[in-house]
């Protein structure tokens, strides 16, 4: 079969198969929901479920970097209240990080 344009564009089997399988819901088997799954476990820090310790400086970097991983993510979403939510909630802990880095480098630095 051959694709024909005329007022309308006529579908060969190749064309549906195509639309088809970016379009069709494959629930928790689907290979984009998986990524952003794996995405956002792997910006979780191994030590953060599990300790309650001081934060050092490379513990807020990487708290930092989680946070900027994740927000480019949720970017993503279609505009609604959970995106609103979580873009909220993202961004006032890193304020929060920056400002406590921010003076755990004043208090690193001055001399004493």
């Amino acid at each position: 079969m051959t694709r024909r344009i005329e007022h309308i564009v006529t579908l060969d089997p190749d064309d549906f198969d195509a639309l088809h399988t970016i379009y069709t819901n494959k629930g928790n088997a689907d290979p984009i929901v998986n990524a952003y799954r794996r995405t956002l476990r792997a910006t979780t820090p191994t030590w953060l479920p599990t300790t309650n310790i001081p934060l050092t400086r490379n513990h807020l970097k990487e708290l930092i970097t989680s946070i900027n991983t994740r927000r480019n993510l949720i970017t993503t979403l279609d505009d609604s209240d959970t995106k609103t939510t979580a873009l909220t909630e993202h961004d006032a802990l890193h304020e929060m990080l920056i400002t406590m880095l921010t003076h755990l480098d004043r208090t690193t630095t001055q001399p004493k």
